[in-house]
């Protein structure tokens, strides 16, 4: 795999407080009963976590949190629940680079951006509204994933070694971890709490898995025959997927990751670009080569097809920003579709500027949105 295709795509703290004044809904409390392995130790000062947090559902919808997959509240100001991700500022392109290939954000305004082709880390200190350049990490182009680990932990996946980064001060400075394996791209990353993360890579379609917050890591091997996991996704209750090709697969965990069920080709799509999950065992995931959403409701164990987005190709990227509101990165259109009933039905928001994909979507809290683009290396924000 050279680098995310053309016509191909691209992840705590406890829930953050608001900017300040802006308290936002209250997170819930962890999943009742599941406790996960405890922190370990020989990291000072950092504590097995507790169950990760989500906000509390809305009425209407009694039982469906306002859940990240990242375990950060959305602090959704009331008044802006509806606007949520409906318009965007572009930024303008990041340096001198053409793909925002991984958006995270790390609590407290601290954002990230991962970059193609000089492999660099952007940051953000006021919730995307301005970045800084921390510079190319190694030798390495591409900047393929992004994950935050809470305490000022975060991880970066690479390309062309395969290569691991981790920082410990949220982003602003990186230790390099060295390849993984043989791998060339770690092609995605997710954090499923007390100390439990996920890397999914080229070309050997490999999960690896680390309980010590991405310090160190084991290879659980390849998923069946497939050369690539693109995404990873936790939903809570030990429960995590991934999603590959070239069979178009979503593989199930209900151990934390250690273990893993193939639930089958979705369709006859080839490629599961994107997973997200909204609360509540509602699970989405994002298709090509024929720009498909699925949706499923029972914690990703069965799936429905919510067919075409337009006429769009494949959807690189998914988010969830609260009060059932979903988002949806687009190519070759570079669209952004918008769902306000938990991924149930969609809206089609148009082109941003003249860019082609959407590779990466986060979400910051407080009605602020951010989409990363290519071939202009954009962020748009939404506010």
């Amino acid at each position: 795999m050279t680098e995310k295709e053309d016509y191909t795509k691209d992840k705590g703290d406890t829930g953050e407080q608001g900017i300040p004044g802006d308290a936002g809904p209250q997170g819930e409390q962890g999943i009742p009963g599941d406790a996960g392995p405890q922190g370990e130790q020989g990291i000072p000062g950092i504590q097995g976590e507790q169950g990760i947090q989500g906000e509390q559902g809305e009425q209407g919808e009694p039982g469906v949190p306002d859940y990240f997959e990242t375990g950060i509240m959305s602090g959704i100001l009331q008044g802006h629940q509806e606007s949520v991700g409906l318009s965007w500022t572009d930024l303008g392109q990041q340096g001198a680079e053409t793909r925002i290939y991984s958006l995270a954000y790390l609590g407290n305004g601290i954002a990230l951006a991962g970059t193609h082709p000089n492999g660099k880390i952007f940051r953000s200190t006021d919730y995307g509204a301005t970045w800084a350049d921390l510079g190319q990490q190694a030798a390495e182009t591409q900047i393929l994933s992004l994950a935050y680990l809470g305490n000022g932990i975060a991880l970066a996946g690479t390309y062309p070694l395969g290569k691991i980064f981790r920082s410990t001060d949220y982003g602003a400075t990186w230790a390099d971890l060295g390849q993984q394996a043989a791998e060339t791209d770690i092609y995605s990353l997710a954090y499923l709490g007390n100390g439990i993360a996920l890397a999914g890579t080229i070309p050997n379609g490999k999960i690896f898995r680390s309980t010590y917050y991405g310090a160190t890591w084991a290879d659980l091997g390849q998923q069946g025959v497939e050369t690539i996991i693109y995404s990873l996704a936790y939903l809570g209750n030990g429960i995590a997927l991934a999603g590959t090709h070239p069979n178009g697969k979503i593989f199930r965990s209900t151990d934390y990751g250690l273990t893993w069920t193939d639930l089958g080709q979705q369709g006859t799509e080839g490629r599961i670009y994107s997973l997200a999950y909204l609360g509540n065992g509602i699970a989405l995931a994002g298709t090509t080569p024929n720009g498909k959403i699925f949706r499923s409701t029972d914690y990703g164990l069965t799936w429905t097809d919510l067919g075409q987005q337009g006429t769009e190709l494949g959807i690189h990227s998914l988010a969830y920003l609260g009060n059932g509101i979903a988002l949806a990165g687009t190519t070759p259109n570079g669209k952004i579709f918008r769902s306000t009933d938990y991924g149930a039905t969609w809206a089609d928001l148009g082109y941003l500027a003249l860019e082609t994909i959407i590779y990466s979507l986060a979400y910051l809290g407080n009605g602020i949105a951010l989409a990363g683009s290519r071939p202009n290396g954009k962020i748009f924000r939404s506010t």
